[in-house]
Protein backbone atom coordinates (compact mmCIF):
# COMPACT_ATOMS: atom_id res chain seq x y z
CA UNK A 1 0.00 0.00 0.00
CA UNK A 2 2.86 2.44 0.99
CA UNK A 3 4.22 1.92 -2.57
CA UNK A 4 0.64 3.17 -4.03
CA UNK A 5 2.77 6.91 -3.29
CA UNK A 6 5.91 5.89 -4.85
CA UNK A 7 4.48 6.60 -8.80
CA UNK A 8 3.28 9.63 -7.55
CA UNK A 9 6.13 10.96 -6.23
CA UNK A 10 8.17 9.44 -9.51
CA UNK A 11 6.41 12.24 -11.72
CA UNK A 12 8.21 15.23 -10.51
CA UNK A 13 11.63 14.75 -12.04
CA UNK A 14 14.57 14.35 -10.20
CA UNK A 15 17.01 16.43 -11.85
CA UNK A 16 13.99 19.33 -11.52
CA UNK A 17 14.05 19.12 -7.78
CA UNK A 18 16.16 21.79 -5.93
CA UNK A 19 18.80 19.46 -3.64
CA UNK A 20 20.84 20.70 -0.74
CA UNK A 21 23.46 19.10 1.15
CA UNK A 22 21.74 17.14 3.75
CA UNK A 23 17.95 17.86 2.77
CA UNK A 24 16.15 14.45 3.15
CA UNK A 25 15.26 12.25 0.51
CA UNK A 26 11.15 12.94 -0.81
CA UNK A 27 11.04 8.81 -0.39
CA UNK A 28 12.21 8.98 3.10
CA UNK A 29 9.58 11.96 4.19
CA UNK A 30 6.95 9.67 2.29
CA UNK A 31 7.76 6.09 4.60
CA UNK A 32 8.80 7.80 7.66
CA UNK A 33 10.73 4.80 9.84
CA UNK A 34 9.18 2.15 6.94
CA UNK A 35 11.86 4.18 4.56
CA UNK A 36 14.93 1.63 6.88
CA UNK A 37 13.08 -1.65 6.07
CA UNK A 38 14.41 -3.08 3.03
CA UNK A 39 11.67 -5.45 2.97
CA UNK A 40 9.18 -2.97 1.66
CA UNK A 41 11.33 -2.60 -0.92
CA UNK A 42 9.61 -1.68 -4.42
CA UNK A 43 10.75 -4.26 -7.02
CA UNK A 44 8.03 -4.78 -9.02
CA UNK A 45 8.67 -6.53 -13.11
CA UNK A 46 11.49 -6.51 -14.87
CA UNK A 47 11.29 -4.70 -17.93
CA UNK A 48 10.04 -6.47 -20.57
CA UNK A 49 10.53 -6.86 -24.59
CA UNK A 50 7.03 -5.02 -24.85
CA UNK A 51 7.77 -2.36 -22.59
CA UNK A 52 7.84 1.18 -24.27
CA UNK A 53 11.31 1.80 -22.72
CA UNK A 54 12.65 -1.21 -23.84
CA UNK A 55 13.27 0.58 -27.16
CA UNK A 56 15.61 3.13 -25.63
CA UNK A 57 17.34 0.49 -23.96
CA UNK A 58 17.85 -1.84 -27.02
CA UNK A 59 19.47 1.67 -28.32
CA UNK A 60 21.90 2.37 -25.21
CA UNK A 61 23.03 -1.15 -25.76
CA UNK A 62 24.13 -1.15 -29.25
CA UNK A 63 24.83 2.43 -29.75
CA UNK A 64 28.72 4.38 -29.18
CA UNK A 65 27.96 8.11 -28.14
CA UNK A 66 29.74 10.27 -29.54
CA UNK A 67 30.26 13.14 -27.32
CA UNK A 68 28.25 14.63 -24.24
CA UNK A 69 28.42 16.31 -20.57
CA UNK A 70 28.10 15.92 -17.20
CA UNK A 71 27.91 17.86 -14.23
CA UNK A 72 28.47 16.37 -10.89
CA UNK A 73 27.53 17.63 -7.50
CA UNK A 74 29.18 16.07 -4.05
CA UNK A 75 28.44 16.93 -0.71
CA UNK A 76 31.94 17.25 1.38
CA UNK A 77 32.90 18.06 5.02
CA UNK A 78 35.36 21.22 4.74
CA UNK A 79 36.06 21.97 8.44
CA UNK A 80 32.85 20.34 9.96
CA UNK A 81 30.85 22.14 7.22
CA UNK A 82 29.10 19.90 4.36
CA UNK A 83 29.10 22.01 1.42
CA UNK A 84 28.34 21.05 -2.25
CA UNK A 85 31.31 20.87 -4.77
CA UNK A 86 30.03 20.84 -8.62
CA UNK A 87 32.12 19.94 -11.36
CA UNK A 88 31.26 20.34 -14.90
CA UNK A 89 32.78 17.66 -17.95
CA UNK A 90 32.66 16.39 -21.13
CA UNK A 91 32.43 13.10 -21.90
CA UNK A 92 33.94 11.18 -24.43
CA UNK A 93 34.28 7.62 -25.49
CA UNK A 94 30.95 6.57 -24.11
CA UNK A 95 29.83 2.96 -24.53
CA UNK A 96 27.49 0.52 -23.12
CA UNK A 97 27.33 -3.14 -22.26
CA UNK A 98 24.86 -5.51 -20.78
CA UNK A 99 25.49 -7.11 -17.58
CA UNK A 100 24.95 -11.31 -16.99
CA UNK A 101 22.30 -9.83 -14.79
CA UNK A 102 20.50 -7.97 -17.30
CA UNK A 103 21.76 -4.74 -16.40
CA UNK A 104 23.22 -2.04 -18.19
CA UNK A 105 26.48 -0.48 -17.77
CA UNK A 106 26.93 2.73 -19.40
CA UNK A 107 30.88 3.70 -19.41
CA UNK A 108 32.18 7.12 -20.16
CA UNK A 109 35.58 9.02 -19.79
CA UNK A 110 34.80 12.38 -18.06
CA UNK A 111 37.06 14.99 -18.70
CA UNK A 112 37.18 18.21 -16.66
CA UNK A 113 36.23 21.19 -18.10
CA UNK A 114 39.34 23.06 -16.51
CA UNK A 115 41.52 20.75 -17.73
CA UNK A 116 42.95 19.36 -14.17
CA UNK A 117 41.36 15.49 -14.69
CA UNK A 118 39.94 12.78 -17.07
CA UNK A 119 38.78 9.54 -15.44
CA UNK A 120 36.58 7.09 -16.06
CA UNK A 121 33.35 6.91 -14.59
CA UNK A 122 30.43 3.77 -15.28
CA UNK A 123 26.54 4.21 -14.17
CA UNK A 124 24.60 1.11 -13.87
CA UNK A 125 21.00 1.20 -14.98
CA UNK A 126 18.98 -1.55 -12.62
CA UNK A 127 16.66 -3.06 -15.75
CA UNK A 128 15.82 -6.03 -13.19
CA UNK A 129 13.64 -3.29 -11.24
CA UNK A 130 10.28 -1.33 -12.85
CA UNK A 131 11.12 1.70 -14.13
CA UNK A 132 8.09 4.05 -13.84
CA UNK A 133 7.03 6.46 -16.68
CA UNK A 134 7.95 10.39 -16.68
CA UNK A 135 6.10 13.16 -17.14
CA UNK A 136 6.57 12.99 -20.71
CA UNK A 137 6.48 9.83 -22.93
CA UNK A 138 10.01 9.90 -23.60
CA UNK A 139 10.96 10.08 -19.72
CA UNK A 140 11.55 7.52 -17.55
CA UNK A 141 11.79 7.23 -13.31
CA UNK A 142 13.05 4.53 -10.62
CA UNK A 143 13.66 4.75 -7.35
CA UNK A 144 16.21 2.02 -5.44
CA UNK A 145 17.29 1.16 -2.09
CA UNK A 146 20.40 -0.82 -0.91
CA UNK A 147 22.37 -1.69 2.08
CA UNK A 148 26.51 -1.30 1.84
CA UNK A 149 29.18 -2.82 3.30
CA UNK A 150 29.01 -1.40 6.64
CA UNK A 151 25.65 -0.81 6.78
CA UNK A 152 24.80 2.18 4.73
CA UNK A 153 21.39 2.34 3.19
CA UNK A 154 21.88 4.03 -0.15
CA UNK A 155 18.89 5.44 -2.32
CA UNK A 156 19.43 5.84 -6.03
CA UNK A 157 16.39 7.55 -8.00
CA UNK A 158 17.32 7.69 -11.70
CA UNK A 159 15.77 9.59 -14.16
CA UNK A 160 16.10 8.09 -17.97
CA UNK A 161 15.33 10.77 -20.77
CA UNK A 162 15.09 9.80 -24.15
CA UNK A 163 16.40 12.54 -26.67
CA UNK A 164 16.49 13.03 -30.39
CA UNK A 165 20.10 12.73 -30.71
CA UNK A 166 21.12 10.54 -27.46
CA UNK A 167 19.65 10.24 -23.83
CA UNK A 168 19.97 12.27 -20.61
CA UNK A 169 20.35 10.21 -17.10
CA UNK A 170 20.24 11.79 -13.78
CA UNK A 171 21.27 10.00 -10.91
CA UNK A 172 20.67 11.18 -7.34
CA UNK A 173 22.09 8.91 -4.26
CA UNK A 174 21.13 9.81 -0.84
CA UNK A 175 23.21 8.19 1.98
CA UNK A 176 20.94 7.01 4.95
CA UNK A 177 18.08 8.81 3.79
CA UNK A 178 20.14 12.08 2.96
CA UNK A 179 21.62 13.82 -0.25
CA UNK A 180 24.97 12.93 -1.22
CA UNK A 181 25.49 13.13 -4.57
CA UNK A 182 24.02 13.92 -8.47
CA UNK A 183 24.88 13.33 -11.75
CA UNK A 184 23.55 14.58 -14.99
CA UNK A 185 24.95 12.79 -18.18
CA UNK A 186 23.91 13.70 -21.32
CA UNK A 187 25.02 11.44 -24.20
CA UNK A 188 25.13 11.86 -28.40
CA UNK A 189 24.94 9.53 -30.31
CA UNK A 190 27.61 8.91 -33.04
Amino acid sequence: MLYRILPLLMFVPFSAQAIECESISPLKVTMGDAYYDLDNNFSGEPVSKKHPLQQAINALGSVQFRSGQATNTICRSIDGVITPETRTYKLQEASSRFTNNGELDLSVWLHDVEGRDLKRQIMTLPLSMAWEPGRTKNEWLLSQRFRRLGASLVEKDFTLTVLDNGIGITQITYTNGYFAEESNWTLLKR
